[in-house]
C-alpha cells in the first residue's frame, strides 16, 4: 500500500467519524484533504467522491459557498462520481440556498432527466429535490407528476412523498387533508434517528396551516419547537427559518415580535452564501418593526421583495407584498402595484391569495 492511498484511506477514516458526530465543519475539512490527495495522484473518481461528501457536510454545515465549490469540483473530475444524479441534485439544493433560482431549476432537471435516462437508484433524491425547488422558484403544476412519480418509487406511506403531497393540498386551499398529510409524517418520523429536518418541517407547515384556518392558539409555540428540534440537530439555518415563522406568527396573532438577533443572523447567512434565508431574515426584521417604525417596516419589506424577485423567488415576493399590504399604509397607487405584486407571486397559493383579495376589498 502506497503512502498516498494510506493517508487517503486515514482522511476518509477522520471524516466519516466527525460526519457520525456531526461535526460537518471538520469533516468538510477531511474530505477536503482526501480529495487533494486524491487529485496529486490522478484517481479522478476517488477524488470525485471525496469532493462530493465534503460539498455535504458543508451544506450540512450551513455554508453554502464551500458547498457549491466542492460539488462542482467533483461533478468537474475526469471521471464524474459513482452516481452524478445524486451530486446533481445536490449541487442544485445548494444553489437554490445561493438564491441561484433559474441555475438551481436548470441543475435539478438536469439532474431529473440523467436519472430517468440511467435508472439511477438517485431518482427519488433528484425529484424530490426538484419539487423543493419549484415550490420556491417555480409553479405547482410542475411538481404534481414529479410528486406522483416519486410515490410510484418509494410507495404513497413514504413521509417524503406525504410532505410533498401535503405541500400541494395546502398551496391548493385542502387545508385539512393537507393538515392530515404532515400529520402522518410527524408521526412516521417520530423517534426516528436523524429525522429530526422531517418532524420540524411537519411542524412548521401544521402550524401555517393552523394560522390559514384562523386557529392561531399554539402557532407560536409550534415554531418554537421546530427550531429546539433543529438546534438540537445542529442545523443553525434551519432553526432561523424557524424563527422567521415565529415572528410572521406573532404578528399574525396580535402579539409585539421581539427576535434579537436577526441582523447578526443576517450577517451571518451572507457571509455564507445563504442568500435566500437572507431575505427571510430581512422579512422578519421588517415585521418586527410594523407596530413602532413603519418606514424602517416597509423600508425592509420593499429591500427584501427586490433580492427576492431578482432571485426568481416569486412565492416570496407575494408574500412579502401581502405583508405590506397588511401592515403599511401608503398612497392608492403604490398599494396597487403591491397588490398586482402580491397576486402574481401567490398565484399558486389559493388560500393566501384569498387573503389578498380580503384585504383589498375591505380597503377603502
Amino acid at each position: 500500500m502506497t503512502s498516498e492511498l494510506q493517508a487517503i484511506e486515514a482522511l476518509v477514516a477522520s471524516a466519516s467519524a466527525a460526519a457520525a458526530e456531526g461535526r460537518w465543519e471538520a469533516a468538510a475539512g477531511q474530505w477536503h484533504q482526501a480529495a487533494a490527495v486524491g487529485r496529486s495522484r490522478k484517481a479522478h473518481r476517488s477524488a470525485a467522491m471525496c469532493a462530493e461528501q465534503e460539498g455535504e457536510c458543508w451544506r450540512r454545515a450551513d455554508h453554502a459557498i464551500h458547498a457549491e465549490a466542492a460539488l462542482q469540483q467533483a461533478l468537474g473530475q475526469p471521471e464524474p462520481p459513482a452516481d452524478p444524479v445524486a451530486t446533481f441534485a445536490r449541487l442544485a439544493a445548494v444553489l437554490g440556498e445561493r438564491g441561484a433560482g433559474r441555475r438551481a431549476l436548470a441543475v435539478g432537471r438536469q439532474a431529473v432527466h440523467m436519472a430517468e435516462q440511467t435508472g439511477s437508484p438517485s431518482a427519488p433524491i433528484a425529484r424530490d429535490t426538484l419539487v423543493g425547488l419549484l415550490q420556491g422558484f417555480g409553479r405547482k403544476e410542475e411538481q404534481r407528476p414529479l410528486v406522483e412519480a416519486l410515490a410510484a418509487s418509494l410507495g404513497d406511506d413514504a413521509p417524503s412523498v406525504a410532505f410533498r403531497r401535503g405541500q400541494l393540498l395546502r398551496l391548493d386551499g385542502r387545508l385539512e387533508q393537507a393538515d392530515e398529510a404532515f400529520a402522518s409524517v410527524e408521526e412516521r418520523l417520530a423517534g426516528v434517528s436523524g429525522a429530526e429536518a422531517g418532524v420540524a418541517g411537519a411542524r412548521m407547515e401544521r402550524a401555517e396551516i393552523g394560522m390559514l384556518q384562523g386557529r392561531t392558539s399554539g402557532a407560536v409555540d409550534a415554531f418554537m419547537a421546530a427550531r429546539s428540534l433543529h438546534e438540537g440537530a445542529g442545523r443553525r439555518s434551519l432553526s432561523w427559518r424557524c424563527e422567521v415563522g415565529r415572528v410572521r406568527a406573532s404578528v399574525r396573532v396580535g402579539l409585539p415580535p421581539v427576535a434579537p438577533g436577526l441582523d447578526e443572523a443576517r450577517r451571518w447567512a451572507m457571509a455564507r452564501g445563504l442568500e435566500l434565508l437572507a431575505v427571510d431574515l430581512r422579512t422578519a426584521a421588517g415585521l418586527c418593526q410594523v407596530g413602532h417604525d413603519p418606514a424602517a417596516a416597509e423600508a425592509h419589506l420593499t429591500a427584501s421583495a427586490a433580492a427576492a424577485d431578482e432571485m426568481g423567488c416569486l412565492p416570496r415576493v407575494g408574500r412579502i407584498h401581502l405583508h405590506l399590504l397588511s401592515h403599511v399604509a401608503t398612497d392608492a397607487s403604490t398599494r396597487a402595484a403591491w397588490a398586482q405584486a402580491a397576486r402574481e407571486g401567490l398565484a399558486d397559493n389559493v388560500p393566501l391569495l384569498r387573503e389578498v383579495e380580503a384585504l383589498l376589498t375591505r380597503s377603502p
